[in-house]
């Protein structure tokens, strides 16, 4: 009886990786490091009616000037991740 005998990718392990593409790796992820670390701001808060004073469900929070936001949960309360690291005005829009 004959063995049918198949064909084997190429194996990988212990595979050569070039130095200069782990020098080049480890360059950009120690030049990203940096960005990322500085990329921590975030403004919190909630929204609640002037008159009132509930909080208002599915506002939009916005950052003046950039794209950055987020929309207000039953509770009035909103997040914005990655915000800069300067003083920033926000917009409040109901929508």
């Amino acid at each position: 009886m004959k063995h049918a005998s198949r064909s084997r990718p190429p194996a990988t392990r212990g595979a050569k990786v070039p130095p200069a593409l782990v020098l080049a790796t480890a360059l950009v992820l120690a030049a990203a490091l940096p960005s990322l670390a500085s990329a921590q701001n975030t403004v919190t808060g909630a929204v609640v009616d002037g008159a009132t004073q509930q909080p208002l469900s599915g506002a939009q929070v916005m950052i003046e000037g950039t794209e950055q936001g987020a929309l207000t949960d039953n509770r009035g309360r909103f997040l914005i991740l990655n915000a800069p690291s300067a003083t920033v005005t926000l917009r409040v829009v109901m929508i």
